[in-house]
């Protein structure tokens, strides 16, 4: 698919090329005017439109009319229509350039009833045309003098009324300002209508084009400002303007239309500027578009060029526009070979949108060599630079389109790589919010888990001190605060030390596990039990006078003395001595303890197994 795209739009542009080039010649005779004459009264009843091309007479320095032509018709000499007059040939001291004169030929054009018609291109630089003794049309001011003479670009039609079967056509010719000077283009002879309509498609495809190229322009600025970080449709848009500008400026000067004061300066420098700006943005393009194989200084040079000769042309007199003129004329082939050069090194490494771009590349080569060679009167032929150019602009914009279409499609593939990726991370969002939900769970859970065995002992599985502590702290402050009394009692294992010696460590864990079930079988809900230490255990007991933890305390001991510890088959006895005492005002938890231990110090005294208050 995409060389037979390559192929079809190589093919249409040679037939529109092609088509370009012979459309002034289909339908038009090949009549040659001959020593100041011409006939084509043939053609024109046949309907036929004639350039006014070959042999006319020549007056140099002299504005000569009709009377004056025929009386002196044999000393005219020969010029050729169309083609810059080279005055030195009239005149060895004369500049070849500039100067004035008179050009005269006889147009046979027999007997017809339609009106006709002339089609004067652009003549150099400003002249006055009679027919027959009638002046039927004056362009500038063409004067004897520089001072004299007014230049002027003006392409028209001139609508001819006429019953002669002969008449004679006399242009007074000067030329001051430009570097060449007399009818540089051939003139068109025939029935008005068809001239007309002639005229009006030929505007028409200049409009066209140079509105088309404005609206590529357009559009790649707006490419521009939606990814600045790619230049490419930047320069490309700079290159549309310029291309379109010069379409409307140069081929039949439309924009005489809407701006019919511009002068032949201001046109003629806005021709030439728009030669000496294209050079590099084309070549910045294919930079751009082949960066792997382009020499970036070569692109530097270009620039440097373009404006230096752009400089020039705009601070400089007119005169002097046909250096820098000639100077971009002989490097436009070097910039060509160059960018064919490097646009047939694309199409070798298989390149995107690089056939199309080398079609194109062609054409416009084709064209401006051909342009070239008309300007210097070696081929005769027409103007074709800016149908090549729109060609060339064409295959660039298919470069510029796939180049987008590739980022395009590169983000479009991103951005489905992103999507599945987001997808993916929500998915492992999710996953990890669960692992984390999890792992806050267990982190809980172990805080719990850490939290008991900071506070609970890990043989009895009763609180320890730090457990025991937050209880101590909450008694204390509601006793201060309300006067509410709490007890505590002190218990201390009789003969404790002689249990692990005797029985050995794992009867003595055992023992301990036991009376720590005992005493948790006696306490309420709202009392607190905690080893203290060893083979010592106290209990808090909140809201109780000594009286009932005397109480309390005679049920635990009881217990204890009376239960049955076996290990390995032997009974082990074990009691219990147990000191109880009240909180007392203005007295410290640090003090009951105190005093609890004494009393259980005093029952140790007294024979153990005792209950001290």
């Amino acid at each position: 698919t995409y060389s037979l795209t390559v192929v079809i739009f190589f093919i249409l542009c040679v037939i529109t090329l092609l088509y370009s080039m012979h459309r002034d010649s289909i339908h038009i005779p090949t009549i040659q005017a001959k020593n100041g004459a011409i006939d084509i009264s043939t053609a024109i009843e046949k309907g036929q439109p004639v350039n006014l091309n070959g042999e006319w007479l020549f007056f140099y320095n002299e504005y000569l009319f009709n009377e004056q032509i025929q009386v002196r018709h044999s000393q005219g000499l020969p010029i050729n229509v169309p083609a810059y007059w080279e005055l030195k040939k009239f005149n060895t001291q004369a500049s070849s350039a500039y100067g004035y004169g008179t050009y005269y030929l006889q147009v046979t054009i027999g007997k017809t009833a339609e009106p006709l018609a002339i089609n004067l291109p652009t003549i150099g630089t400003a002249y006055r045309l009679y027919v027959d003794n009638e002046l039927r049309l004056s362009v500038g001011d063409a004067g004897r003098t520089k001072a004299q003479t007014r230049a002027r670009y003006q392409p028209q039609i001139l609508l001819l009324t006429t019953d002669k079967a002969i008449i004679n056509l006399t242009f007074h010719v000067a030329n001051y300002d430009y570097s060449k000077g007399g009818i540089w283009y051939p003139i068109k002879m025939g029935k008005a209508p068809a001239l007309f309509q002639e005229h009006k498609l030929s505007a028409m495809h200049s409009m066209f084009l140079g509105g088309f190229l404005l609206a590529i322009a357009l559009y790649n600025l707006i490419l521009f400002t939606q990814r600045k970080s790619d230049t490419l449709p930047l320069v490309f848009a700079f290159l549309c303007i310029i291309v379109g500008l010069r379409e409307l400026f140069v081929q039949n000067y439309v924009i005489l239309n809407y701006l019919p004061n511009l002068t032949l300066v201001q046109l003629t420098k806005i021709e030439d500027l728009t030669f000496f700006l294209a050079a590099p943005l084309i070549m910045h393009f294919n930079y751009h578009s082949f960066s792997a194989y382009f020499n970036k200084r070569v692109l530097v040079a270009t620039y440097a060029v373009g404006l230096l000769l752009s400089l020039l042309l705009v601070t400089k007199e007119l005169e002097s526009s046909s250096t820098s003129l000639l100077v971009m004329q002989l490097l436009s082939p070097l910039y060509i070979a160059y960018i064919l050069l490097i646009t047939v090194k694309a199409c070798v490494s298989q390149q995107k949108g690089a056939h199309v771009l080398l079609a194109g590349s062609f054409i416009f080569a084709f064209c401006v060599i051909n342009d070239i060679l008309y300007a210097h009167e070696i081929i005769q032929t027409s103007y074709f630079a800016s149908l090549g150019l729109t060609i060339y602009v064409l295959s660039q914009s298919y470069m510029a389109g796939i180049k987008f279409n590739q980022g395009f499609l590169q983000s479009n593939h991103l951005s489905k790589q992103l999507k599945r990726r987001n997808q993916a991370l929500e998915k492992f969002n999710l996953y990890l919010e669960a692992k984390v939900s999890e792992r806050t769970g267990e982190l809980a859970l172990a805080n719990v888990n850490l939290q008991q065995i900071a506070h609970t002992d890990a043989l009895t599985q009763v609180s320890n001190r730090h457990g025991i502590d937050a209880v101590i702290k909450q008694e204390e402050a509601r006793f201060k605060r309300s006067g509410t009394p709490y007890s505590l009692a002190t218990l201390d294992l009789d003969h404790f030390k002689g249990v692990n010696d005797q029985y050995g460590h794992d009867a003595g864990d055992l023992v301990l596990k036991e009376c720590a079930l005992i005493i948790q079988k006696h306490i309420r809900e709202q009392d607190k039990l905690a080893r203290w230490g060893g083979e010592e255990f106290i209990v808090l007991l909140p809201e109780t006078e000594l009286h009932g933890a005397t109480i309390f305390a005679e049920k635990i001991r009881h217990s204890i003395a009376q239960a049955t510890i076996e290990i390995n088959g032997i009974s082990i006895p074990i009691t219990t001595t147990v000191g109880v005492v009240e909180v007392r005002p203005n007295e410290s938890f640090a003090d009951v303890f105190k005093r609890s231990d004494l009393a259980l110090f005093k029952g140790k005294e007294q024979g153990r197994n005792k209950v001290v208050c």
